[in-house]
């Protein structure tokens, strides 16, 4: 009949079960080193660290400024909503620095 051979394709079709048993093998572990996407990275971050910390200063010099509100209330706004998300960067390259240097030191 139709409906059997039918039932009988659909059954063949099913992938057989994972075996239990069967672990799988371990992942090749990566060596402790820097890469050259890692090493590029690395000599790039100084600079940039360097370059948000002179940002973060002149950010803080101008909203010291007890005239800036005065004088562009727009730019001030700007500044500082700028000065936390740089701070925040600030402190994520360092983390990243920190942990490339660790990993160079390897």
């Amino acid at each position: 009949s139709p409906e059997a051979a039918a039932g009988a394709r659909a059954q063949s079709q099913k992938a057989p079960p994972p075996s239990a048993g069967d672990p799988a093998p371990p992942a090749p572990k990566r060596p402790a080193r820097l890469g050259f996407n890692e090493k590029r990275e690395l000599a790039a971050l100084p600079a940039k660290i360097e370059a948000l910390e002179s940002e973060i200063s002149a950010l803080e010099a101008a909203l010291s400024d007890g005239t800036a509100y005065a004088r562009d209330p727009v730019r001030a706004a700007a500044d500082a909503a700028r000065l936390p998300a740089a701070r925040s960067e600030l402190e994520t390259v360092l983390e990243r620095w920190m942990a490339l240097e660790e990993l160079a030191a390897k």
